[in-house]
């Protein structure tokens, strides 16, 4: 099913099995780049100059499955996900396009997980439009000092929280960090800055208690709904590479009934372990019951399949939070839009596996699309 649409395209890619700690820039790589889909079944992949990268071929399926095919220097891979569509009537005829979406890259020397939504063409959104309280979720891999005793919160760190984004670029915030706990999220003037064509430009100062604050700097994609990101360690106080992903509180009404369904999943997942280290991505789906039961099943880049089951609270600004009883006991948070369309999840907490491997992770859910003729 070819559409005519245009996405933002962020992504991280890292190798299964980082080399020996410290993490460094060769273990990973970042992505800002925008994904043109053309109604002959061709995309167009550019980087935010509008550079071009690749032309080759897509699919995708009535429900929003979603693939890409991704030429390399010796071959190709195939890049799979979910594209979340909207679908209105001009005129007489029905128009579909991108909504909010993910790939997974599963295959060969480096895995991860790209973001995707929809451009919004013209100028940049309104101050006023885009002050309020946000969801924010981020996740790192971190490039600490060569001497560095190796430990897994120099390795990565996630954060799940909320900021309350004033006119002028400003924020105050809150949330958990996977090493410190709850700490503070801070912007001066101007350290969210929106340009055209839902451009944005973001700068997060994590304030915590008990170490020196750290600031990173994030390119992004968007809208005045959601926005995602990626920060390329472009210099500064960074030392660090990683994505965010924002969502703006809900302001509709909210009904359990309507959150319950299943997503389709895609998760990018870091192991902190200093001696073994690394990262995977996973496709699958999440399932959320009306009753507050919440079931993940997916499959990593080793063709591995693994569940997650628990309960989540949900709150009429779109929070979500998930409680996981198996096969660990921890909490992740999220967020979910006002169209139930679209839910974003965090792990901060730091779970052991029965190898000793840590881990933490960072994922995006969108529900299919129902065809008109089903």
């Amino acid at each position: 099913m070819p559409i005519e649409s245009a996405v933002h395209f962020v992504g991280f890619t890292g190798r299964p099995e980082f080399g020996p700690f410290p993490v460094t820039t060769g273990d990973v790589l970042t992505y800002d780049h925008r994904l043109f889909l053309r109604d002959d079944g061709t995309y167009r992949r550019t980087d935010a100059g509008g550079q071009e990268l690749e032309v080759d071929t897509y699919e995708l399926e009535p429900d929003g499955q979603w693939a890409l095919v991704v030429p390399t220097a010796t071959n190709a891979v195939l890049y799979r996900g979910w594209l979340g569509l909207n679908e209105d009537i001009v005129g007489n005829a029905r128009v579909i396009t991108a909504r909010d979406g993910f790939q997974t890259d599963r295959v060969g020397s480096a895995v991860g997980l790209y973001f995707a939504t929809e451009i919004v063409q013209g100028a940049a959104p309104a101050a006023a439009d885009l002050a309020g309280d946000w969801h924010v979720f981020s996740m790192h891999s971190l490039f600490a000092e060569p001497q560095s005793v190796p430990d897994e919160d120099r390795v990565g760190l996630s954060f799940a929280g909320r900021l309350a984004l004033a006119e002028d670029g400003s924020f105050l915030g809150q949330g958990v960090e996977s090493e410190e706990g709850p700490i503070t999220l801070r912007g001066e003037p101007a350290d969210f800055r929106a340009d055209s064509d839902g451009r944005f430009e973001v700068e997060l100062r994590y304030d915590v208690a008990s170490k020196p604050d750290y600031e990173r700097s994030f390119r992004a994609g968007g809208s005045t709904r959601v926005i995602y990101g990626v920060d390329m360690n472009l210099g500064g106080e960074d030392s660090a590479a990683g994505m965010m992903s924002m969502m703006k509180f809900r302001t509709e009404p909210f009904d359990a009934a309507d959150l319950a369904g299943t997503y389709q999943l895609g998760l990018w997942t870091l192991f902190l372990l200093p001696e073994a280290s690394g990262a995977d991505a996973a496709i699958g789906r999440l399932e959320i019951g009306e009753t507050g039961s919440f079931r993940i099943v997916a499959t990593n880049n080793l063709g591995q399949e693994f569940t997650y089951t628990g309960t989540t609270r949900a709150e009429s600004d779109g929070t979500l939070t998930f409680t996981v009883t198996d096969p660990y006991t921890e909490t992740w948070y999220g967020a979910f839009d006002d169209a139930y369309g679209t839910v974003v999840l965090c792990d901060t907490f730091k779970e052991v596996r029965a190898n000793r491997q840590v881990e933490l992770s960072l994922g995006i859910a969108v529900r299919p699309r129902v065809p008109a003729n089903q």
